[in-house]
């Protein structure tokens, strides 16, 4: 395998996993060091909480080593960056719709369909409020649920609120299910 092409694998790993989390990734120039005939570039990443600072002959090699180390430091034991996309894409909360999700699970459950309502933040906040209502009509009476879930705009709030229901009803029908069943 041509070495650029290692080098891009790490870049692109990188970048995919950065889109699936929505979080950005900065990339830092640090220095150059050695003789002018022989310099090693230096650069750092940061992605989230993560920093990692690669080396290399070129910039492109020092921020692909970087992009390495960062996901060996996000993954540990993950060193095969193709073996890395696949663990992401098998995994459920990874890239989830959460609010298709939650809307699939209420159909199967024969529970009402969510109602998302979208209250008004504070505009130097930029932030939106999304207010997830599951009237759930069991044997027992019926329960609703209000979770909210907040985010910079109106699709990460939407999105916040439905995870956050989808945990909160799970665990409910779990409860539901493991409860034996009384006489009326």
């Amino acid at each position: 395998m041509a070495p650029g092409l290692n080098e891009m694998n790490w870049l692109v790993v990188l970048k995919e996993y950065a889109d699936k989390k929505k979080v950005s990734c900065h990339y830092d120039d640090m220095r150059s060091s050695g003789p002018q005939h022989d310099l090693t570039f230096h650069v750092k990443i940061n992605l989230g909480t993560f920093t990692a600072e690669g080396t290399g002959k070129t910039k492109k090699a020092a921020k692909a080593h970087a992009a390495q180390l960062l996901m060996e430091l996000i993954n540990p034991g993950g060193n095969n960056p193709q073996g890395d996309i696949s663990m992401r894409k098998g995994d459920q909360r990874g890239n989830a719709n959460f609010v298709g999700e939650l809307q699939e699970f209420c159909q199967q459950k024969k529970w009402s369909l969510p109602v998302y309502e979208e209250e008004a933040g504070q505009s130097s906040w930029r932030t939106c409020r999304c207010k997830v209502r599951l009237p759930m009509e069991e044997y027992r009476g019926s329960v609703s649920i209000h979770v909210k879930g907040s985010g910079k705009t109106k699709r990460v709030a939407k999105e916040r609120a439905a995870e956050n229901a989808l945990d909160l009803v799970q665990l409910f029908a779990r409860a539901i299910a493991s409860e034996p069943q009384r006489p009326i």
